[in-house]
């Protein structure tokens, strides 16, 4: 009786630990990926069923790490985000006047080569990394981009994203 009590307790303890192990190392991404945003007043998110999102952290020396964003939809619709240092959580200036290479791009469609960016004199915004995860990515962002085309301006808002890191 005491070597099955024994037994007993070694099988409860060992699936203990191989459960908390499973948990602990659980930083997956759990397949749901989102995007959106409002586009000079009109609702943007990604398609369900058209998967071209992601993110990609691409170190380019020990020091500085560049980080990419991509969402479009079926219509080829869709946002493209560069921050360049990035460094993990945190707020991150968009537009020419934050002296680095953070840049966001707003994409009209595939058929229109006037894309909107914050890389021009009067742009500006944001994008706040809120989770960042070994293989997933979530926050917010807002900004204002220009043409350089046409220079015309879009104004981006409430934009969000939940995205798996590739």
């Amino acid at each position: 009786m005491k070597t099955l009590r024994e037994f007993l307790t070694k099988v409860f303890f060992f699936t203990v630990l191989i459960s908390l192990g499973a948990c602990a190392g659980n930083e997956e991404p759990d397949g749901v990926e989102e995007m959106s945003a409002g586009v000079e007043g009109e609702l943007f998110t990604l398609s369900e069923d058209f998967d071209t999102a992601f993110g990609r952290k691409i170190p380019i020396t020990r020091v500085k790490t560049v980080l990419t964003i991509q969402g479009t939809n079926n219509l080829g619709k869709g946002f493209v985000f560069k921050i360049s240092p990035y460094e993990g959580t945190g707020t991150y200036l968009l537009g020419p006047a934050s002296k680095t290479e953070h840049l966001a791009t707003w994409i009209n469609d595939s058929k229109d080569l006037s894309h909107y960016t914050t890389g021009f004199e009067g742009t500006m915004g944001k994008i706040v990394v809120t989770e960042d995860l070994v293989n997933k990515l979530v926050g917010t962002f807002e900004f204002t981009a220009k043409s350089s085309e046409t220079s015309q301006i879009k104004r981006i808002t409430f934009g969000t994203f939940k995205i798996n890191l590739q």
